[in-house]
């Protein structure tokens, strides 16, 4: 039939145009206005200005929120939820993603990996930047004109893109979703980005240094890591480098050179925590026991046990502080509120199990201790493992040793 498309278990009609794909062509034409003013401010003021970064991030924040509009079609909670079309989507970019790598190959190019809507492909080792930014840019106009041709015949649509982002010279992939590259090439930029600093040559997926949660000293070691390696230095002098790193934050703690909010992470509570009644200015031992109940070290008195037992270690942190933390100038924490997270060992009050507390001023943990030696665990340690993984080491190696929390004993035998 002319006036519809065949979907999967379903079928689209072509005319009237709906909402959701009239919403997606008008934020397309919004990011080729975001790039084409970042092409500009980068012929006007160059690379490093802050207006080519402002109409960058602008572009790809549009890019984001294209992606997302689709995706939470499959979300209950959404007003324009529908199952067959969040099926639908899934299952045409699937397929075209195939299609893509199997054309690909099929002209000789080798596919490293690909990712719901992306594919990393291998252009020639033998190429310098510029030569495989063009080789890249090739391919992509190739495999835009091949979809589009395979639309053609059932779809009668131009509406496809094989985009090329970039041209990376070294990559370290982890597992699914977890890798980081290193930009020597993009389309409106040439070889030029190689003059950039560093945090602009790097593609970071799934990593800690990505993640909201992990403090600052936690993205920074993961970023000397990563910049090692990209130099080219070998896996052992990589991790000499990070145990320096961590025995320094150490001394440099101890000598108070270090601020406390460097050692914290963010959260978000994304659910509703069960509240304490009326534990708040009780003696700790009652608020203790109280606590426990209510966050599943006992099962006395508690009411939605499977919930309880799925909270993680920052819903502790976040009920802990609606117990002893807030007041009238701080309030509890509830659904939807961001806070700060940090390891204590010792402090006024009793402390979760986990050793991690929330709070929302760095005043109000003056008194508590915090735990440096964990910090630098399950901060810094922890994002050792995507790149011992990548590199082919067992995590073991640095796991057994876990709970001694010292630096010193991550390092036994690793890179020998």
């Amino acid at each position: 039939m002319k006036d519809t498309i065949q979907g999967k278990g379903c079928r689209f009609k072509r005319e009237p145009m709906g909402i959701l794909p009239s919403i997606v062509l008008e934020l397309d034409e919004l990011r080729s206005e975001y790039k084409a003013r970042r092409k500009a401010a980068l012929a006007s003021h160059g690379l490093k200005s802050t207006e080519y970064r402002k109409w960058d991030t602008a572009q790809l924040g549009v890019k984001r929120m294209r992606a997302s509009l689709y995706g939470i079609t499959g979300a209950t909670n959404f007003g324009w939820y529908e199952k067959k079309i969040a099926e639908n989507i899934t299952h045409a970019g699937r397929e075209a993603l195939m299609k893509i790598v199997e054309k690909a190959e099929e002209w000789g190019f080798k596919v490293y990996y690909g990712d719901t809507d992306s594919i990393f492909v291998g252009v020639g080792d033998d190429l310098d930047p510029e030569e495989a930014g063009k080789v890249a840019d090739k391919l992509g106009q190739d495999l835009t004109a091949y979809m589009q041709a395979d639309l053609e015949t059932y779809a009668n649509t131009d509406a496809i893109s094989v985009e090329t982002e970039a041209v990376l010279d070294r990559m370290v992939m982890s597992t699914k979703k977890r890798y980081a590259g290193r930009y020597v090439w993009k389309p409106d930029t040439g070889n030029e980005i190689m003059n950039a600093d560093i945090e602009s040559r790097l593609k970071v997926t799934g990593l800690k240094m990505k993640q909201r949660k992990t403090p600052e000293i936690g993205k920074q070691a993961e970023k000397l890591a990563m910049i090692d390696i990209f130099d080219g230095k070998p896996i052992h002098l990589v991790l000499d480098n990070f145990k320096e790193y961590a025995l320094k934050l150490r001394e440099d703690y101890e000598a108070g050179k270090i601020p406390l909010e460097s050692l914290c992470g963010r959260a978000s509570l994304r659910k509703s925590i069960p509240k304490p009644n009326n534990v708040s200015r009780i003696a700790p031992n009652i608020a203790k026991k109280h606590f426990h109940y209510t966050f599943g070290s006992s099962t006395e008195g508690v009411s939605n046990v499977s919930y309880l037992s799925t909270l993680q270690d920052f819903h502790k942190a976040a009920g802990w502080y609606n117990i002893h933390l807030s007041d009238e100038n701080y309030p509890p924490i509830e659904q939807g509120d961001s806070f700060y997270t940090v390891y204590v060992k010792d402090g006024p009050t009793w402390i979760p199990s986990t050793g991690m507390i929330a709070f929302q001023d760095v005043e109000q943990i003056k008194d508590y201790e915090i735990d440096i030696d964990k910090v630098i665990d399950k901060n810094l340690l922890a994002s050792m493992d995507s790149i011992l993984t990548a590199f082919g080491y067992d995590k073991a190696a640095i796991e057994d040793n876990r709970v001694r929390f010292r630096v010193e004993d991550y390092f036994e035998g690793i890179g020998d």
